[in-house]
């Protein structure tokens, strides 16, 4: 005689599997520099065969990040904790590690490389709180005026300059500014008889939204090239009587120049 049995055997899982990550390294190439806090960048993971707490993986940034990323220790998602800045730092190499919960906590690590995206949010500024030039009445057309120059931290764009459409006409009239270069030159007749001082307003842009204004203050000297006029309330046609005593005044003649300083002074003889 026989008899059997049926035995069940149960085999308790022991953690002796180590995580492994998808990739050795994950790559976010051109994130925005103006992304907000809280913008997703990217997903690792890793799976471990093992099964309960050993199976269970729990993500962590250990160095690299700079206090500008976090990862979602279950998901693994990793995002964005702080502003980004170009400027500042253009990329992000950091090391990310995957460990299991159950004894002996394998863990393992792979690396997140990221790289900013340079974009226009940073202001133009200029070089100089603002300028001024002294031009000779009559001075050559073409003749320079200064040079204004800015600059763009976001280096992306070709700085253009131009006069600001609330410049006076007049100024307009008299100044060009070279688009490029930022050089104003002469482009009319200085006369100082008509206007002695002149303000312009130039605009440098990057093509972003932070432009940068600055005033240039040009005077304008005078030169001798008035001649001197009679006042028309001189004396032309007087009569005097004989005799009339030495010294005696018999007419008033008076005249007039328009220039500046001892330019405007007149001798009658």
């Amino acid at each position: 005689m026989r008899s059997s049995v049926r035995v069940i055997i149960y085999v308790d899982d022991a953690n002796d599997e180590v995580p492994v990550f998808t990739q050795q390294q994950y790559n976010h190439l051109g994130l925005r520099e103006t992304a907000g806090i809280g913008t997703s960048v990217i997903v690792v993971r890793a799976t471990d065969p093992d099964s309960g707490d050993g199976g269970a993986v729990a993500y962590s940034i250990v160095s690299g990040a700079d206090h500008k990323f976090e990862v979602d220790i279950s998901t693994g998602l990793l995002t964005t904790v702080d502003y980004l800045d170009y400027e500042t730092k253009t990329s992000y190499l950091m090391n990310v590690s995957a460990t299991d919960q159950a004894p002996p906590f394998h863990r393992v690590f792979c690396t997140v490389y990221v790289t900013l995206l340079n974009e226009l949010d940073e202001a133009v500024a200029f070089f100089s709180a603002g300028y001024e030039a002294t031009l000779q009445e009559n001075i050559a057309t073409g003749t320079e005026v200064v040079q204004v120059q800015a600059r763009s931290p976001d280096n992306l764009n070709q700085l253009t300059y131009h006069f600001d459409p609330d410049t006076s006409p007049a100024a307009l009239a008299l100044f060009k500014i070279d688009s490029v270069t930022g050089r104003i030159t002469v482009k009319g007749l200085l006369d100082r008889e008509k206007g002695d001082y002149y303000t312009l307003t130039v605009v440098a842009d990057n093509g972003g939204p932070k432009k940068d204004s600055n005033v240039v203050s040009i005077t304008i000297l005078d030169e001798n090239d008035n001649s001197p006029v009679f006042d028309i309330t001189s004396d032309t046609s007087v009569s005097v009587p004989e005799n009339t005593a030495m010294g005696k005044k018999v007419a008033v003649v008076l005249a007039k120049d328009i220039d500046a300083g001892l330019n405007g002074l007149v001798r009658l003889i």
